[in-house]
């Protein structure tokens, strides 16, 4: 009447991703964890700003191109200083993605300890993890753009451009919201 092998590794998954979970939370959740990741962040926000210092919003509607003839048309729109920091950015591109993804990940697991919620919600900590994959694949399928590519890459920049922003915008509001409502407590 014992329990069937599935339900036994069901139960041995659960267990192991609630425990790697749980020591995520109670290492990336210090207070100290989310100072030097946010430092990091800022570090690197700075430097990436500072990269892309000319472009302006001409990077995000880069980003957020879904179509190869739109692309070349922004590109060819740029001067040739900003073209030169769009396509030094992306050296750098690949590694900040990691740097607000440590960050928000941090955050979040403050925010499930300081508010006590339970192992079950430990998965939100890949979300940041999701958004930096997303900022890495948008940077490949740009990458491929600046070459003259068309097939699928522009519709896989753009869609990994809009997860990425729109992963990002919802941890962050959703941080937000759970520290005011915990401040007023």
């Amino acid at each position: 009447m014992g329990i069937s092998r599935a339900q036994a590794v069901k139960a041995l998954q659960m267990t192991a991703t609630h425990t790697i979970g749980s020591l995520l939370r109670q290492r990336l959740g210090r207070t100290e964890s989310v100072l030097m990741a946010g430092f990091a962040y800022i570090l690197g926000q700075s430097t990436m700003l500072w990269i892309v210092r000319d472009l302006s919003a001409k990077l995000v509607a880069l980003q957020l191109t879904f179509s190869a003839q739109s692309y070349q048309q922004l590109l060819a729109g740029l001067s040739s200083i900003e073209r030169a920091q769009y396509e030094a950015h992306f050296g750098f591109d690949f590694v900040f993605p990691w740097f607000y993804g440590l960050f928000l990940c941090c955050w979040i697991a403050r925010s499930l300890d300081a508010s006590g919620a339970s192992a079950r919600w430990n998965g939100l900590l890949l979300v940041p993890w999701l958004a930096s994959t997303c900022d890495c694949v948008e940077n490949i399928a740009h990458l491929q753009m600046l070459d003259g590519a068309e097939a699928f890459w522009p519709l896989l920049g753009g869609v990994s451009a809009g997860i990425k922003w729109g992963l990002a915008a919802l941890v962050v509001l959703a941080l937000l919201v759970t520290e005011v409502k915990r401040g007023l407590r």
